[in-house]
């Protein structure tokens, strides 16, 4: 769950509704770890896989592009 600031959509939520009290995350249930930056989130899931949401600005989501996701989009991995 997150919740706070959304301008960016950084609460994976699907909105950009700040939100006060804490929110589900679509399709996260259960990370092994999260961590967020001033407008995105990443986690790292329980498949060892990891996805961001929010601001993609400057590629800090980690899928490629600088485009924003409002909820989690998978990090490519290297290989």
């Amino acid at each position: 769950a997150c919740w706070g600031s959304n301008s960016s959509g950084q609460i994976g939520d699907g909105t950009q509704i700040n939100r006060a009290r804490a929110t589900s995350v679509v399709g996260i249930s259960d990370p092994r770890a999260v961590a967020n930056g001033s407008s995105h989130t990443c986690a790292i899931l329980q498949d060892r896989t990891a996805a961001c949401w929010g601001s993609g600005a400057n590629g800090r989501l980690g899928n490629g592009s600088n485009n924003s996701s409002l909820v989690p989009t998978a990090v490519l991995q290297l290989g």
